[in-house]
């Protein structure tokens, strides 16, 4: 019996979360200071807790967050709202094309 694989052990590769299509609860029983521990991990990945522990049984934690993870998210929101007034400028362009007569080309 030594010698057989337990039959959880798996072969260590992630499980595929895709079939899944139904959370289940699962309650941990662990110390308030694991808790706490486990929350702020969780929070710091920006993900649930949940995902936190089902990404730790797969073998791939969450990262933290980057600590100018802020900056890159309004960095992004302005180059969107730059992209946006310069497809408003596009559309406008090409509306203007289309009603100029061919000899005014």
């Amino acid at each position: 019996m030594l010698d057989e694989t337990p039959r959880d052990a798996g072969d260590g590769s992630p499980i595929d979360c895709a079939a899944d299509t139904q959370a289940i609860r699962v309650t941990l029983r662990m110390s308030g200071s694991h808790a706490v521990t486990l929350a702020s991990r969780a929070r710091a990945a920006d993900v649930s807790q949940g995902t936190y522990v089902a990404r730790l049984i797969d073998g791939t934690p969450a990262q933290p967050l980057s600590p100018d993870h802020t900056q890159a998210i309004t960095a992004l929101m302005a180059s969107t709202d730059r992209l946006a007034a310069l497809s408003v400028d596009l559309n406008a362009f090409m509306r203007l094309l289309g009603r100029a007569q061919k000899s005014e080309l």
